[in-house]
């Protein structure tokens, strides 16, 4: 097969089958793994939760570490079937079995109940041991106990330790002897052969393990998940002895017959096929029927990370009904998520302004391959949907038609999914039609008005009932069950948001962007507490703070208090909603700043609580005076920060310093050099960044798109520079001219850009020079130094600048 091969790296039989798994994450950036590229299908929809370790994962070997069903459970089943205590509580037994160790035993086995500890006493599973007719199956228990020391150890390869093998077979030899005891009782002799099987493994006595299966397990098989533990031991023996299609035969019927050790199972069928350059091929001999070489071929795929089709269809030819094929479908549907859709859609919105990633490359010939495949994918599915041989035609039907979605063939993925609409659906594979409907309403609409609005508000708001649910439930950060929160996520940030963004509805677009968020209420109430919306609510956050002007943001706090909501907006605004008044106060503050209007931002800063801007970030970053006139930019203290300004006095000092421009003329050239500071410090170079932004980084002016409203001013200091030269046109004091000339040279110094040099550029280091020589260049040619040596030379601020800023020093130097 040409696979993609397994990324398990295991070092030992051991490790392989005591299931230990070791991967790392390199330094740097991360991406949640389970939500690595856009989706609208519910990857939970075939094979949950037996084979959900195995859905299609890009960054790890598995999808859940996990086995979803635990073997201490079974065990404990049977043990209560086989002394007919089947009423007896599964607590009891678990403490019994696992939690005591041999001391306890002999306990139970030499001493009276009245001796023994609370802890046994009160067990009533103990209690039933006790009895004279349970006393082989306490003799066995307590011979496993003995085991355990010997076979439950910690492996290390900084640090091995070399098995005990003596005393091992000793306990091999004890084991034997308590088997010939034993005459009819199958359930026993299974669990020693159990016991003596593994601790031939572990004493690397692989011949030996496989002799002991044949002759202890084999003739007491069962459907006992013990019986495929032990199976699973001489697998890991035939593989060390090089018996590798035999190896991966057995291993393949644990992972059919056994569900709770399938990882393992499938972990040394990957090691296998890694490692010792097996063919599953060569082991199809072994199986004794067509489903059993179905099965074979369904582990090895499920490791397949590349275009599985081939041997999907193999398999279909050995069993349609095999059990691992609709989960196998599903992988391939995520495959083309990533690989496929989420490239496209990332095509079609040019700005990428979500910063959305595909694992995969986008280039069109790529693209290509992938759309060919989509195709390939569609036929099969509608080829085993029409023969109906498989577990349920309809998911392949539907799956089918969400291919052609993909490929942004609507009228077929409609035609299809008219077609699958009388077929019969699991609850699930319901879902996931209705998802697509939706999908295709939506995306056949050009124009979104409030009519086509309540036309989908039905489905939007079952998909959102299904996403909250899932939400409330989530126990950690990762996105792994939260299928529905998924599809919903990327309906609003991928489908929704573009379409009123085109219709230049920031207001609804803002509102999908909030709906996009995975998190629940209870944690967005939390964020606030915390201080941490960007963190939670990342994509809604950077949308509302960079992308929406005030007049937006009024909008949108007068649709949140509209008292007459249709349903979709009410459905809309629920996460809004939960936003608090303080977030949003400072938020339409703030873009009042941005756009120069003081005294609305004043009227919405003075609806904050008296300490709001007394608390980080504020704190450390607005601790600087604002209207300060640095000869060199700094963000670091210095000795003329005599004096704070919150975001609230610093609009009240600028509405001031405007107002007495206009009432005093005599000193308006104060005022205005004062606002131009003002203006100068809360841009990218200035003290108080804060003021207008969120964040700061050397790379912004690379990053951030330049069309954004506000970012003009903050990057290049047009408007600051445009005071600057009102200050000095209202003034005659020569010294205060050139400080208005100086401080404008810096305005404009700042939309003087470093020369780009691509990173692949041939004599990168060369080309770097001279883009650095012209950047110097350009600097020190700044228009306003010519002003500055032509009509203020002889002022003490000259003076003094050219001492301090080098750039003006080698301007002069030069001239």
């Amino acid at each position: 097969m040409n696979l993609k091969k397994y990324t398990i790296v295991l070092g030992s039989v051991f490790v392989l089958l005591t299931g230990t798994v070791i991967y790392g994450i390199a330094c740097g950036g991360w991406v949640d793994p389970y939500d690595d590229h856009i989706t609208f299908y519910n990857n939970h929809i075939a094979g949950d939760p037996d084979y959900k370790p195995f859905y299609y994962i890009a960054y790890e070997t598995l999808y859940d570490y996990s086995e979803p069903h635990d073997p201490y459970n079974q065990n404990i089943a049977e043990w209560k079937k086989y002394l007919g205590v089947e009423s007896m509580p599964d607590s009891a037994v678990y403490r019994a079995i696992y939690t005591n160790n041999s001391e306890s035993f002999e306990l139970i086995k030499n001493k009276k109940e009245t001796e023994w500890p609370d802890s046994l006493r009160k067990n009533v599973f103990v209690v039933e041991l006790a009895k004279k007719k349970n006393a082989d199956a306490l003799t066995y228990l307590s011979f496993a106990k003995a085991c355990e020391p010997y076979v439950n150890t910690q492996y290390s390869e900084w640090e091995p330790v070399k098995p005990d093998a003596n005393s091992m077979y000793a306990l091999i030899k004890e084991g034997i002897q308590q088997v010939a005891k034993i005459k009819k009782d199958k359930f026993l002799k299974l669990r020693y052969g159990y016991q003596i099987c593994r601790l031939a493994h572990y004493s690397g006595d692989s011949e030996g393990c496989i002799q002991y299966f044949d002759t202890y397990v084999t003739p007491n098989q069962s459907q006992s998940s013990v019986y495929y533990w032990t199976l699973a031991l001489k697998a890991g023996a035939l593989r060390v002895i090089g018996k590798y299609p035999e190896s991966a035969y057995l291993f393949s019927r644990v992972f059919s017959e056994c569900n709770n050790n399938r990882i393992i199972a499938y972990q040394n069928v990957g090691y296998l096929s890694v490692y010792n350059k097996y063919n599953y091929k060569q082991a199809l001999p072994l199986c004794k029927n067509s489903t059993e070489k179905a099965d074979l071929l369904a582990v090895e795929t499920l490791g397949n990370s590349g275009h599985a089709l081939p041997e999907m269809k193999e398999i279909y030819e050995y069993d349609a009904k095999a059990k691992c094929q609709d989960v196998l479908l599903v992988r391939e549907i995520s495959k083309l998520e990533a690989s496929y859709l989420s490239p496209k859609l990332m095509q079609s919105n040019k700005k990428d302004s979500l910063l959305l990633k595909a694992t995969s490359a986008a280039e069109p010939n790529y693209l290509e391959v992938e759309g060919k495949y989509a195709d390939s994918l569609f036929r099969f599915c509608e080829l085993v949907s029409s023969e109906r041989k498989v577990n349920e035609p309809a998911l392949w039907k539907i799956s089918g038609a969400y291919l052609k979605f993909m490929q942004r063939d609507l009228k077929s993925a409609k035609a299809i999914l008219t077609q699958a609409e009388s077929m019969k659906m699991s609850p699930k594979v319901k879902d996931q039609f209705e998802v697509l409907r939706l999908l295709i309403t939506i995306n056949e609409q050009d124009k979104i008005d409030a009519t086509f609005e309540e036309k989908i508000f039905p489905s939007l708001q079952w998909l959102d009932k299904k996403r909250k649910a899932e939400l409330d439930q989530k126990t950690n950060d990762l996105f792994s069950d939260v299928p529905f929160a998924k599809i919903n996520r990327y309906l609003m940030l991928t489908i929704l948001a573009p379409k009123y963004e085109k219709q230049n509805d920031r207001v609804k677009a803002t509102l999908c962007y909030l709906q996009s968020e995975m998190i629940s209420e209870p944690g967005i109430k939390k964020a606030e507490e915390e201080n941490a919306y960007a963190w939670q609510l990342p994509v809604a956050i950077d949308y509302l703070r960079n992308a929406m002007n005030a007049a937006d943001i009024e909008k949108l706090m007068q649709l949140n208090a509209k008292a007459n909501k249709t349903g979709f907006e009410q459905l809309m605004t629920t996460t809004f909603s939960v936003l608090g008044s303080n977030f949003m106060n400072e938020l339409q503050g703030t873009a009042y700043l941005r756009e120069h209007q003081f005294a609305k931002a004043i009227t919405a800063f003075k609806k904050l609580p008296a300490n709001y801007f007394e608390k980080d970030p504020y704190k450390t970053y607005l601790a600087a005076n604002s209207f300060v006139d640095l000869i060199n930019d700094t963000h670091a203290p210095t000795e003329r920060d005599t004096k704070k300004f919150t975001k609230l006095t610093f609009a009240q000092t600028m509405l001031a310093f405007e107002k007495k421009a206009k009432d005093d003329p005599k000193n308006a050239a104060f005022c205005y050099y004062q606002m131009a500071n003002g203006f100068y410090n809360m841009s990218y170079n200035g003290n108080s960044w804060l003021l207008v932004n969120y964040s700061w980084s050397v790379t912004d002016r690379d990053y951030l798109t330049a069309d954004l409203p506000y970012l003009k001013d903050y990057f290049y200091n047009y408007t600051a520079e445009k005071y600057y030269m009102k200050a000095q046109k209202l003034s005659v004091d020569q010294n205060f001219k050139a400080k208005c000339s100086f401080m404008a040279a810096k305005c404009f110094s700042s939309r003087i850009m470093y020369p780009t040099v691509p990173d692949n550029a041939d004599n990168w280091m060369e080309r770097n020079n001279r883009a650095a020589e012209r950047y110097y260049e350009l600097l020190i040619t700044n228009k306003y130094f010519a002003d500055l040596k032509k009509n203020y030379s002889t002022t003490p601020f000259y003076a003094k600048a050219v001492s301090e800023c080098s750039y003006l020093k080698d301007f002069v130097s030069r001239r």
